[in-house]
């Protein structure tokens, strides 16, 4: 029986040293309503990633009118950001979608769980920068 419990306690303890990476922050932020229809997409995990798990397979922008968003990842921040950086502007007032996969590694330990998250686009034009002409 001690046997058994000694085991089970070194499973434990393993386990909890092996934390899977999760996304910490996000900009533009998680339901935000009016990003820049050219801006960056960055994650921000709690550590360094491992680089080779950082692909278009893994890290997927998709727009809701423009479909798959291609673009250049990046890893900064001593691997600990992802950047997506678009090659076109996303339509305006289109829902933008980021997931990330499990595929996505931290020392060799995946993601727990997938992540996804929406934001929208800044809609219409400004006031300020269109003159209507009586």
């Amino acid at each position: 029986m001690r046997l058994f419990v000694t085991l089970l306690a070194l499973l434990v303890a393993s386990g909890a040293s092996a934390q899977a990476p999760k996304v910490t922050a996000a900009s533009p932020g998680a339901g935000a309503a009016d990003a820049a229809r050219d801006a960056d997409i960055v994650l921000v995990f709690d550590r360094a990633l491992d680089a080779a798990t950082i692909t278009d397979a893994t890290v997927r922008v998709f727009g809701r009118w423009s479909g798959v968003a291609r673009g250049t990842l990046r890893l900064e921040n001593g691997r600990r950001r992802v950047r997506f950086e678009p090659s076109r502007p996303f339509m305006a007032g289109e829902t933008v979608t980021v997931s990330v996969s499990r595929g996505v590694t931290s020392n060799g330990q995946a993601l727990a769980t997938g992540y996804e998250m929406q934001f929208w686009t800044r809609a219409g034009f400004r006031s300020n920068t269109y003159a209507v002409e009586n």
